[in-house]
């Protein structure tokens, strides 16, 4: 599995979306359809349910002073694409991370099992 498509799923995941409104999980998805999708998603949350905004936010462990700045000083547009962004950076950290480990389990149980 590459990074896009672990983010893919992690995005999934966090932002709890229901099989209508979820990310489509297709195999040639790329960081521009990933962004895409949150600019959408962000906005959406922004407009609806801002509290539970915040609380995704917290919980994927974003920079809050980065978080602040971007509520004060951006709208629009440019506000869904700076907090697309910041949780776009987040995901894909923890996918690498996510991959990473998966191959640091295969190569030691290939280890184990010689």
């Amino acid at each position: 599995m590459d990074i896009i498509a672990e983010a893919a799923i992690l995005l999934n995941k966090d932002f709890g979306q229901e099989e209508e409104t979820a990310l489509d999980l297709r195999n040639d998805l790329t960081e521009n359809d990933l962004k895409a999708y949150l600019q959408n998603v962000i906005a959406w949350y922004i407009e609806s349910d801002f509290h539970s905004l915040v609380n995704i936010f917290y919980r994927l462990d974003i920079h809050e002073q980065k978080f602040n700045h971007l509520m004060q000083k951006c709208v629009g547009d440019e506000l869904t694409s700076g907090l697309a962004d910041l949780v776009l950076d987040r995901e894909m950290q923890k996918a690498k991370t996510r991959l990473a480990y998966r191959e640091y389990l295969k190569k030691s149980q290939e280890a184990g099992n010689k």
